[in-house]
């Protein structure tokens, strides 16, 4: 079945779906696979948005810890940035991690529209790695991140009474929009 723009859909939609009328499960079937398969929602369309994805992998700082990243989104518009931390020594709370990736820089450049050596703040989970099968509970956390054309910055304050344990990790997903004036 050839891919089908949505206002071709539409009208295959507005043919069979009639007032009173009485469509049959394969009818039905091949609206939703013709939907499925729009050019619109799909690579096979042309499109003018421009996209990036960005990963990085196992990155390691002198400290022993190690960050998983996935920054997915639309160029100089917005970003979803996914950041995996482990960290590998208590009280451990500032990390460089290096990356060859130059195009990371220009992504939160043109994203923030401000200065990209403004950090970003998050307030994060620090969950607990069990102890002898028992979970210790989590932490709270500021987590600063700073991203210059060589290393991906992160700084971890500890919230009222809580600490950094070696073991933690740092799981969490963050929009990033910043529209112009702000």
């Amino acid at each position: 079945m050839a891919a089908k723009t949505k206002g071709a859909i539409a009208q295959i939609i507005d043919q069979v779906i009639v007032t009173n009328g009485n469509i049959r499960a394969k009818e039905t079937n091949m609206i939703l696979k013709e939907i499925l398969d729009c050019i619109e929602l799909n690579d096979k369309g042309q499109s003018n948005v421009a996209l990036f994805d960005i990963k990085g992998a196992n990155l390691t700082d002198n400290r022993g810890g190690i960050l998983n990243y996935s920054i997915k989104g639309i160029v100089s518009s917005f970003a979803n940035v996914t950041l995996h931390l482990g960290i590998k020594e208590s009280n451990a709370g500032n990390f460089a991690f290096k990356h060859e990736k130059p195009e990371l820089f220009e992504v939160f450049k043109a994203i923030l529209q401000q200065n990209p050596k403004d950090q970003l703040n998050f307030l994060v989970k620090l969950t607990r790695k069990p102890v002898r099968g028992q979970v210790l509970g989590f932490g709270i956390a500021n987590l600063n991140l700073n991203i210059t054309k060589e290393e991906i910055q992160i700084m971890i304050e500890p919230h009222q009474g809580d600490k950094i344990i070696s073991g933690d990790t740092i799981l969490t997903s963050i929009a990033l929009h910043c529209p112009e004036g702000i």
